[in-house]
């Protein structure tokens, strides 16, 4: 860190090399119910140093209504606790509504839920993502062994 700033404040910048993080993706884990102490910690320490964005890890694993429980949840402690996230910057005003809505949006789904999963298979008419595909499976063989 102490060489990049020397390097900034010389008179030759053009060849500065910037190894700092200026991003730190935080996954909070899908199961539980909000942020564990450690997440709350970790995060607290992390916001004066670098740009923290909390996202929703294996959200496939959730319904939809169980993500939306979750992202409202996780808002409402990182507000609590005083955790500063990454704000997206305001757009112009000179930006076109469709644009300001997309730009709202974005701003209202954070954190945001991510899926593990790039393969998309087709199983009994639905398109599922792998991993969806083998916790159906996992389910279906646990409840025939009961019957």
């Amino acid at each position: 860190m102490a060489l990049y700033f020397r390097d900034e404040s010389g008179l030759n910048r053009k060849n500065i090399q910037d190894n700092r993080v200026h991003c730190c993706l935080y996954f909070v884990p899908p199961f539980g119910h909000g942020l564990r102490p450690v997440d709350i910690g970790f995060m607290k320490a992390l916001q004066e140093k670098v740009n923290v964005v909390p996202l929703i890890a294996k959200a496939d694993c959730l319904t939809p209504q169980e993500v939306l429980r979750l992202k409202l949840r996780l808002r409402e402690e990182i507000e609590k606790w005083g955790i500063k996230i990454y704000q997206f910057p305001d757009c112009d005003e000179d930006e076109d509504e469709d644009f300001k809505r997309q730009d709202k949006e974005l701003k209202e789904s954070s954190p945001f839920a991510v899926i593990g999963s790039n393969t998309v298979v087709e199983a009994r008419g639905q398109r599922l993502r792998r991993m969806q595909q083998m916790l159906q499976k996992m389910q279906q063989q646990m409840h025939e062994q009961d019957l």
